[in-house]
């Protein structure tokens, strides 16, 4: 009896996997979905597909090394699940299942993106959560998720494609840095999970203003978390999360004395934060050195912010005044400019704010003239005519 020739068992494996390989392809160049995926990625899926073939061509048989193999079928698994997961949120998008919320997240992305750099502006597919892709750069928008109060996570998600791909010019030294990367350099693993975690809601608030920690103290953050962030966890907690963006929105506020609108919002959610954690485990509280380790990040990314990325820097509008009394009184007419879409969304939350702790019923038509207002102060879809 003589031995196997392992270099067949070689063989097999990477004829398997080539196949998997080719079905991905065929998700760009055939069936339904197929021209949505390539629209939505640019081309970068054939990319990641001969990259991927690549690995496995130069995999020698003769030579067996199935440690290296079954590094080569987790990144299959990967290359396969990214592809999978857009073509089916591309039919999803296609079929109308989003309810048209991911042309709504296309506009207010490419709004985002235009304060900065519009190269930087994805378009989206419907899935399970906000997020990601991270082999494409498509956005990923929850469906069904909160609608226009949800918009800011929005900019959380672009705060990943910030931290990836938007760099910055020196005039003086003629150089160009990636200020997010740069910074995230020394960290690893979770660690460098938790803190780009961190910059995107910091970059979110920092572009929104207060709308983004609005949405993440009233719809998002657990206010009876633990306050100390799990070692191996992907996120900083949630009272991390909620003491560090009312922290930069103090910044973004300035120090100025004069009666500001943001204040008000920010005096909303300390209060509606400490009723929501009061009567919880003492566990959800930060300490004295949690908020000190806090604020050293939160000073750490103010300075990228302000001096890297300063044209996403939200500032308060006086044009909300008339946004807020148009949302309050259907009778009052829509002010036409000088308006952004943060500046609507901001609105909202003031006209929802002032219902909820003025003890009043939400008025159900003013979600639908904000969703209006938003319309008008959003690019135009982008079509492929």
């Amino acid at each position: 009896m003589t031995g196997l020739d392992l270099s067949t068992v070689v063989r097999a494996r990477l004829e398997l996997e080539g196949r998997r390989i080719d079905a991905v392809e065929r998700l760009r160049t055939e069936g339904p979905s197929a021209a949505m995926v390539d629209r939505l990625t640019g081309g970068r899926l054939a990319t990641i597909v001969a990259n991927e073939r690549k690995r496995f061509t130069q995999q020698k048989p003769e030579r067996p090394d199935f440690a290296r193999l079954a590094a080569l079928g987790r990144s299959t698994d990967n290359v396969s699940r990214e592809g999978m997961s857009l073509a089916m949120g591309a039919l999803a998008r296609d079929a109308g299942l989003d309810d048209g919320s991911c042309a709504q997240a296309d506009r207010f992305v490419r709004w985002l993106a235009g304060k900065g750099d519009l190269r930087a502006a994805r378009m989206s597919v419907p899935g399970d959560a906000h997020a990601v892709h991270r082999s494409t750069d498509v956005i990923r928008r929850q469906v069904p998720d909160h609608g226009l109060w949800d918009l800011p996570i929005l900019a959380h998600e672009f705060g990943h494609l910030a931290a990836g791909g938007l760099s910055a010019w020196d005039a003086e030294s003629d150089t160009v840095s990636t200020p997010v990367t740069d910074e995230l350099a020394p960290l690893d693993g979770p660690v460098r999970s938790q803190e780009t975690e961190l910059f995107c809601d910091l970059f979110a608030t920092y572009a929104l203003g207060p709308s983004f920690l609005c949405t993440l103290v009233f719809h998002r953050a657990n206010p009876a978390a633990e306050a100390e962030t799990a070692a191996q966890s992907s996120h900083p907690s949630d009272p991390v999360r909620v003491f560090a963006a009312r922290r930069l929105l103090q910044q973004l506020r300035g120090n100025t004395d004069e009666v500001h609108g943001f204040d008000t919002q920010l005096y909303w959610a300390d209060r509606a934060w400490a009723q929501m954690q009061a009567g919880g485990p003492p566990e959800s509280m930060l300490t004295d050195e949690q908020a000190a380790r806090t604020l050293t990040r939160v000073a750490r990314w103010w300075s990228v912010l302000s001096t890297q990325l300063a044209g996403f820097a939200y500032v308060w509008s006086p044009a909300i005044e008339g946004l807020t009394t148009h949302l309050r009184r259907p009778g009052e007419p829509v002010p036409l400019d000088g308006y952004s879409a943060a500046d609507v969304l901001n609105a909202a939350w003031d006209t929802r704010l002032r219902d909820w702790f003025a003890g009043k019923p939400t008025e159900g038509d003013y979600e639908q003239r904000t969703a209006a207002l938003l319309d008008l102060a959003l690019p135009p879809e982008v079509t492929d005519e």
